[in-house]
């Protein structure tokens, strides 16, 4: 079954559109190749839509770059 929440940085900063599925987000972890899936809601793509994200990550730098998985 599958997890509901990413828990690592390597995990989140990779997460953008191409991991939407339906109502889901879903993407394998990286660590464990477990599948994760996280609830896409109305609010969680609005939050999204309204901030700054790259073409193939949601977070980015100020100078919209993707995050790096290292600080």
């Amino acid at each position: 079954m599958p997890s509901t929440e990413p828990s690592r940085r390597g995990d989140v900063v990779r997460l953008g559109r191409q991991h939407i599925r339906g109502d889901f987000i879903s993407l394998v972890m990286e660590k464990t190749s477990e599948r994760v899936e996280i609830p896409f809601s109305p609010q969680l793509a609005n939050v999204i839509d309204a901030g700054p994200t790259g073409d193939l990550t949601f977070l980015v730098t100020s100078s919209g770059q993707p995050m790096a998985k290292e600080c």
